[in-house]
This record gives structure tokens, C-alpha cells and sequence, in this order.
């Protein structure tokens, strides 16, 4: 997010990487220098570069498209460290 609008860096629907009914897939990204990196059970989905953000806080976004589709999300073991 940049002066509160959110910044979508790489589009796409990266869902079917995780599955229907999946109960915990892992999930991990890298952000090193300015290329942004999203893991699902160890398998790259997406890799981005951008200069604009070189520093900032993490957090997390679940975003369905789909205004019918229900989704309960949960996250656990959530860890932000330094490379």
C-alpha cells in the first residue's frame, strides 16, 4: 500500500497452485533487493520486480473476485525475518 491505496505488482489467479479443499498449504515469499518471489508448497508461482518499495511493513491479503465464494482463512506461523 502507497498513500492508502493498495498496489496490486503482479496479477494473475495463482488459486489453482493451492487447490480446492486444501487444508494447509504452506505459503512463503521472498523479498530480496527489489525482486518480490511467492512460494506455494515449495512450487514458484510468481516472481516480480519493483523499485518503488524498498522498504515497509508485511502483512497479509486474501482477495476473492468472486463475491459468491466463501472463504475462511486462517494463518499460523507467520514470521518476517531479515535475509
Amino acid at each position: 500500500m502507497s498513500d492508502g491505496h493498495l498496489h496490486q505488482i503482479d496479477g494473475g489467479d495463482r488459486s489453482e497452485v493451492i487447490g480446492r479443499n486444501v487444508v494447509s498449504p504452506h505459503i512463503r515469499g521472498d523479498c530480496v533487493g527489489n525482486t518480490l518471489t511467492l512460494y506455494v508448497n515449495d512450487h514458484k508461482v510468481m516472481e516480480a520486480e519493483d523499485s518503488e518499495f524498498r522498504s515497509g511493513d508485511a502483512g497479509l491479503l486474501v482477495n476473492s473476485s468472486d463475491p459468491e465464494v466463501r472463504a475462511d482463512v486462517l494463518f499460523d506461523n507467520f514470521i518476517v525475518k531479515k535475509p
